[in-house]
């Protein structure tokens, strides 16, 4: 007899609940975000986004307008003060997109980094996160959507969190 144990997701690309993502833009400001900094075509959340093959995580690619994708059927943002960023990273591969979010907010090239995470107080991103930002864990756990069903998973894996990277006061 074989036993199989489900420890996660067989894919990398769920999708973010819309009850999630609009509860973010209620606490951020509907449409504040302009990039979706782990998406593609089909699943980005907000007009410009980074995709695997054009990779948020490229260091030569700045967090910005000018080096995201447009999101097709989109006119884009043409001219906005301060860039938010929005991301849903692979679950087996947070701790770079972390990382990378703490990096472009200290670059000033993002107001605020937001990241939904799996809340994985045991590894060494996390600890970062707390360092340098701010956790807000999630009661209960997420339904992420399925890509291939389009529907909410029926057991959610793990509990989710939102990691949030923005700049400072700045006191004159």
């Amino acid at each position: 007899m074989s036993l199989e144990i489900f420890a996660g997701p067989k894919t990398q690309n769920l999708r973010t609940p819309s009850v999630i993502f609009r509860e973010l833009e209620r606490r951020f400001g509907r449409g504040c975000f302009h990039i979706d900094v782990a998406a593609d075509a089909e699943n980005a959340l907000c007009p410009h986004y980074f995709s695997a093959e054009r990779s948020a995580l490229d260091p030569n690619h700045r967090w910005s307008l000018e080096d995201a994708l447009l999101r097709p059927g989109e006119a884009g943002w043409r001219l906005v003060s301060s860039i938010s960023a929005f991301g849903n990273p692979p679950f087996g591969n947070v701790h770079p997109f972390v990382t990378r979010a703490v990096a472009a907010r200290d670059r000033y090239e993002v107001e605020v980094a937001v990241l939904l995470v799996p809340a994985r107080v045991d590894k060494s991103w996390w600890h970062f996160a707390r360092k340098h930002g701010r956790i807000h864990e999630i009661e209960g756990r997420v339904a992420y959507i399925d890509p291939e069903t389009n529907k909410p998973l029926e057991s959610p894996f793990e509990a989710s969190a939102v990691l949030v990277f923005d700049q400072p006061l700045r006191w004159v």
